[in-house]
């Protein structure tokens, strides 16, 4: 029993180390001059959107909820490589984060496909890996791989769906408890019937 004991201590012991290391590493990231291109808030800005809006981006970048635009984004990543920060927050006020070596964009000629995301790092689970190399979509650009459903408009969003989504910070902002899986939602954290408070996208220049 008193073995049993010790061993449980120790699991115990190693969980809090690696979690007080990952929050560490998350401060240490943020410390870094990030350039944030999405953030989910208070659902005051419609993310359901046609394709021309999010390619030129939409909302107020400096306090508000908004999308920078998939052109720019091209335009950022493709020409020096980029790292990739997504800040979530639960209803609770707990923070994770995903982190992303090499994120880059292509352009609307390949339908701004999700070209690389690099090496994942973080607390929140992997919640890209998923769409690597796949197209973006809108309601009225249905570029994903479900023969049956236009992904978009079955979430009402847009984003690198693929067959549909594991993970999706463009989706309809609502309260934590929802029946379906139409929320700002990442199904490596809190699975997809949770609707996140918040979340931020932020890109910076890597350095080598």
């Amino acid at each position: 029993m008193q073995k049993h004991l010790k061993g449980l201590e120790r699991k115990i012991d190693e969980l809090v180390k690696r979690s007080n290391a990952q929050l560490a590493h998350m401060a240490e990231l943020q410390k870094a001059n990030w350039q944030t291109i999405q953030r989910r808030q208070d659902g005051t800005v419609n993310f359901y959107r046609n394709w021309t809006e999010y390619k030129t981006g939409f909302g107020n970048h400096s306090d508000s909820e908004f999308f920078v635009g998939l052109e720019k984004l091209h335009e950022l990543t493709s020409g020096k490589p980029h790292e990739l920060l997504i800040i979530l927050k639960d209803w609770e006020n707990d923070t994770r984060y995903a982190h992303y070596s090499h994120f880059e964009i292509a352009g609307e000629d390949a339908n701004y496909a999700l070209r690389m995301l690099g090496e994942y790092s973080g607390n929140a689970g992997d919640g890209m890996q998923y769409y690597l190399g796949q197209k973006f979509s809108t309601f009225d650009n249905d570029n994903d791989e479900d023969a049956n459903t236009n992904c978009a408009r079955l979430y009402q969003s847009a984003w690198w769906f693929k067959n549909c989504a594991l993970s999706d910070l463009n989706g309809p902002y609502q309260e934590e408890d929802h029946a379906t899986n139409d929320g700002v939602t990442w199904s490596e954290w809190t699975g997809m019937n949770y609707s996140l408070k918040f979340a931020e996208m932020k890109i910076k220049p890597k350095v080598f």
